[in-house]
């Protein structure tokens, strides 16, 4: 992926390749994974860098429109989405104050054994 990015640039130019929102993507993701692999080299600590790897995954949707029409309702449905996630996580809130209201005086200390 670095040796395509550094191809791309010097067949594109620096200007041209990054105004390319699909390219600055790529561009991000490989700097990224390279930092990881270097970090994880040095210090274990940058293993979740390693994570945003699959991101690469996501120039899919630059090749067909089939996949960028699925991401797109995905991006509109997102926000109603979200609405839902907040009003089940109400109900679990809600729920979760009846429960230790209900078992307030239980004692549980040892109740997995």
């Amino acid at each position: 992926y670095t040796l395509e990015a550094s191809i791309k640039i010097l067949a594109k130019g620096p200007l041209e390749y990054f105004t390319t929102g699909w390219d600055v993507f790529d561009f991000l993701v490989t700097v990224t994974s390279v930092i990881g692999l270097l970090g994880e080299y040095f210090n274990d600590s940058f293993f979740y860098i390693t994570v945003l790897r699959p991101f690469r995954l996501l120039r899919l949707f630059k090749m067909k429109r089939s996949y960028r029409d699925v991401l797109g309702t995905l991006f509109i449905l997102f926000s109603r989405l979200i609405s839902l996630v907040v009003v089940i996580m109400l109900v679990y809130y809600f729920f979760a104050i009846i429960a230790m209201e209900c078992f307030l005086y239980v004692d549980l200390k040892n109740c997995c054994k």
